[in-house]
């Protein structure tokens, strides 16, 4: 269970350490993690409220009245007829299709290096990104946030607190980069206020976006 309890953020500081080491020489354990980042995304799913068009109730309440004019041969018959009438048409109108609940909406991903995880969790409907940060990061300066396209640069989100985490809207103009096929990864930079134009160096950790 440390796996899906590193996912959740349960962890202590030092739980997160010892969970980091096992990341760095366990590969079920580094294999476990993005399965529960996975499965608790899917939990994460937020269905919108759909309400039916003001016509529906007309409708729902016609097909009741309908069955009250035969109460006299059927009347609990009617009754049961009227209510799974109304609810069929609640369903098939105000239930989202199964294309609508599978559409593609949180995307997550676990950057794994040597004594470090980080988890992301990005909702594209409203930009907001999440990242938490757990293990040591070597030296001075501060954790940076990057998009990894290929063919592409690098593309800086900004920087993140050194321990924990780090929330932050996603700029419209970057997210149509954040895709299957993407990485978001870490490196650490100069303390900045705005985004780094390139990496100083090599990533320290990096981890694939999956959508979920």
């Amino acid at each position: 269970m440390l796996a899906a309890e590193l996912v959740l953020g349960l962890l202590s500081r030092d739980e997160q350490a010892i969970a980091a080491a096992r990341l760095a020489s366990d590969a079920r354990f580094a294999a476990e993690v993005p399965a529960w980042e996975e499965h608790f995304g899917a939990l994460a799913w937020q269905v919108e409220a759909h309400f039916p068009p003001r016509e529906v109730w007309g409708r729902i309440a016609a097909a009741i009245e309908a069955r009250k004019a035969s109460q006299s041969r059927w009347p609990r018959a009617s009754m049961a007829m009227a209510g799974a009438a109304a609810l069929v048409m609640l369903t098939v109108l105000v239930w989202p299709s199964p294309e609508a609940r599978r559409a593609p909406n949180l995307a997550v991903a676990t950057l794994v290096g040597p004594d470090l995880v980080v988890g992301a969790r990005y909702a594209a409907k409203s930009g907001r990104m999440r990242v938490e940060i757990a293990g040591a990061l070597p030296g001075p300066g501060r954790p940076e946030l990057w998009i990894l396209r290929p063919g592409m640069a690098p593309v800086s989100l900004g920087q993140l607190a050194p321990q924990g985490r780090s929330e932050m809207i996603m700029p419209r103009a970057l997210r149509p980069l954040v895709q299957s096929g993407s990485e978001f990864a870490i490196t650490i930079e100069a303390p900045s206020t705005t985004p780094h134009l390139r990496p100083s160096g090599p990533p320290l950790a990096r981890g694939a976006i999956i959508f979920v």
